[in-house]
Order: structure tokens, then C-alpha cells, then sequence
């Protein structure tokens, strides 16, 4: 625990001026003591209370490289209890803050850490990391307008290599809200400028695939293929666009990833899918294996919550499995690919009413 708190800190200072100022009274009466005497304490007083700060600064440092690794370990119980600690300290602190935006987004708690970003874009609206975070969760939470909104006036395409992942956040949020043109330009810039690097085609390939733009996205996974042909990510990639059309083909590919990569639970997840139909007891091993290196993971965005959800429902887990997608559903209310995947699960236990209560509102709209 922090042991001198913001309020110690001012308290400090304000002694600080309160022995300066009755200092300069025992001068004006004549009871001051000896200059030598009056300059030790003064010089003690102020090391003192130097050292203080710099005390405060390091265990605030600690605090911090602490909460650094609970998030790059997937602690985030430890790295909340850690932040809400500092929270206390120092209320104001935009790092702590934006730790804790963080780790409620990596908790399924993206309403959460909405209010903080734009707490913190309130105190500083020219601060792009944090313009930048409030982006990514309202992205996340499907509000591809405000995301337009917030960013579009930051962008300058005449310096697409400032700042990438503002960049391909912008272009993906075009491509969510059918200004697709507008996408395809800031990709044709950015892999002009940079047609070595790898990773920009995987995020630009991942880009489109979330949106189905499929045969674009193919062509930047191909591309990134030819700079890495045995890569985890371009395997994963070209197999879950392979699939629809050549399912042999997604299972080789998915194989060769699951070989790569003893962590990642997409891709037993996938291989499960494809082998469902024709063989399901082939599916629910890997199904089992993608919901173990899930429980591993320790993951409670969306994506893991939902995919959880999921498998279990493919188990034979509905109870469990629709308790989760309500849960989602309920912090996610505009997410409609959430709606549909519990209705879907409603439909197949038979509860055709409560499928429709929450696909009908959406009846004409297409």
C-alpha cells in the first residue's frame, strides 16, 4: 500500500511554508536563531521533504511496473486491485486511469472504461492516446459512427506513417459504415509505403474479414503469405476465408496453425466448425481443447466471452451457454450478431418466443 497519499503531499508542502513564514516572524521579533542553526534546519527540512516526493514517485513507479505485468500475464483481478489502490492516491492520474480503461475492457466492461476515456478526453481533448482508446471501445461496442466522428478530423493522409493504428482504426470503421472507397484509399497508402511490412497486411487482411469483405481480405493475406508462407496469422486467415468454398483445404491450414501456436483458442475453435457437420465427434475434441486454452487465458472481452459462449452451446451446454450471451447482450445492447447467436441457441432448445422478442425490432430494417 502507498503509504503518503496526495493529501500527506500537500499537507507537506503546506508545512513547508508554514515553517518558512514563522521563520521570517522569529527574524522580524528578533528571536530567530543563529543563521547557521536557521539554514540546517531549513536545508534539513526541505531534503526531507524532497526525499519524501521522490519516495511517493518510486512506489507510485512500483505500483505501476507491478500492474504492467499482472496485464501482460492476464492478472487483471491483480492489476485492478492494484490501479483501484493507486485510484485512491491519486485520483487524477491519467496513466492509472487509463491502466484501469484498460483492464475493464480486457474484463467485458467496456461501458466502464467509456466513462474514463472520455473523463480523461474531457481534461485533455488534444491527447490522442486517449482519443485513441475511447475509439477502440466504442469500436468494440459496434458505435462505428462516433468512432468516424471522433477521428476523422485528427487524420491527415498526407502522414499516413504517424500514427498506424489510428489509421487502420479509421479505415475500419469506413469499412463498417460503407464508405468502403474511403477505406481502400488508406490501405492503398499505407502498403505503398510500407510493402515489406508484414503486419500491416495481416491488420489490414483481419480489417476486412471482420466487415466480410472476403475476396479483399484473401488478397492481403496472400500478400502477406509471400512474406511469411508458414505464419500462424496468414494460416488462420486464409483458412477461415478458404472454408467457404474448399472445408479440406481450411482443415490442412488449421492444422498447420494449431501446430504453431499452443495458445491461441480460435483455432481449435475453427477446426471444431468445420468438422461439425459431418463429423461431430471429431468437433467436440477440438472443441474441448479450444475451451480449455480458453479457461487458460483467462480472457473476458467479447470475442472470448462469446466464443465461449459458443462452444458450450455446442457441447450441449445451453443453460450455461445462454446465461452468457444474456450477460453480453444486456452490457451490449446496439451488438446485433450477439442477438442473433443467443436467438440462434433459443431457436435450437425450442424457445421460439423469446427468439423473436429479440429479432423482431429488427423486422424491415434491411
Amino acid at each position: 500500500m502507498l503509504k503518503l497519499t496526495m493529501c500527506a503531499l500537500k499537507h507537506i508542502l503546506l508545512l513547508k511554508k508554514t515553517f518558512l513564514f514563522v521563520g521570517l516572524l522569529l527574524v522580524i521579533n528578533g528571536l530567530s536563531p543563529s543563521p547557521v542553526r536557521a539554514q540546517a534546519a531549513t536545508s534539513e527540512f526541505l531534503d526531507e521533504d524532497i526525499l519524501a516526493v521522490e519516495n511517493f514517485e518510486a512506489l507510485r513507479r512500483a505500483a505501476l511496473l507491478r500492474v504492467r505485468i499482472y496485464m501482460e500475464t492476464g492478472k487483471w483481478k491483480k492489476a485492478e486491485a492494484e490501479l483501484r489502490e493507486l485510484f485512491r492516491e491519486t485520483p487524477e492520474d491519467p496513466e492509472v486511469l487509463s491502466s484501469l480503461a484498460t483492464v475493464y475492457v480486457s474484463q467485458g466492461q467496456p461501458e466502464a472504461a467509456e466513462k474514463i476515456y472520455r473523463y480523461l478526453l474531457r481534461k485533455n481533448p488534444n491527447r490522442l492516446p486517449v482519443r485513441l482508446g475511447l475509439a477502440y471501445v466504442l469500436y468494440e461496442r459496434t458505435m462505428y459512427q462516433e468512432v468516424v466522428d471522433l477521428i476523422e478530423p485528427y487524420y491527415d493522409p498526407t502522414r499516413v506513417e504517424s500514427d498506424t493504428d489510428f489509421t487502420l482504426l479509421l479505415a475500419a470503421s469506413y469499412d463498417a459504415v460503407k464508405k468502403s472507397n474511403d477505406a481502400d484509399s488508406i490501405y492503398h497508402r499505407l502498403t505503398e509505403r510500407y510493402p515489406e511490412d508484414f503486419n500491416l497486411f495481416i491488420r489490414i487482411a483481419e480489417n476486412l474479414l471482420s466487415v466480410q469483405r472476403i475476396n479483399t481480405a484473401l488478397y492481403y493475406y496472400r500478400r502477406a503469405e509471400e512474406l511469411r508462407p508458414d505464419d500462424f496469422r496468414v494460416l488462420k486467415g486464409i483458412a477461415i476465408i478458404v472454408n467457404l468454398d474448399d472445408p479440406g483445404s481450411t482443415r490442412r491450414y488449421l492444422r498447420r496453425a494449431l501446430e504453431l501456436d499452443t495458445q491461441d483458442f480460435e483455432v481449435p475453435y475453427l477446426l471444431a466448425e468445420s468438422y461439425f457437420q459431418d463429423f461431430p465427434e471429431a468437433a467436440r475434441k477440438f472443441y474441448r481443447q479450444a475451451l480449455e486454452r480458453l479457461n487458460r487465458a483467462k480472457r473476458k472481452d467479447i470475442f472470448a466471452l462469446s466464443t465461449r459462449a459458443r462452444i458450450l452451446f455446442r457441447l450441449g451446454e445451453f443453460g450455461e451457454s445462454e446465461v452468457i450471451y444474456r450477460s453480453l447482450v444486456s452490457k451490449n445492447p446496439s451488438d446485433l450478431s450477439l442477438k442473433n447467436a443467443l436467438a440462434e441457441m433459443l431457436i435450437d432448445i425450442g424457445k421460439y418466443k423469446e427468439a423473436l422478442l429479440l429479432l423482431e425490432k429488427y423486422k424491415g430494417l434491411l
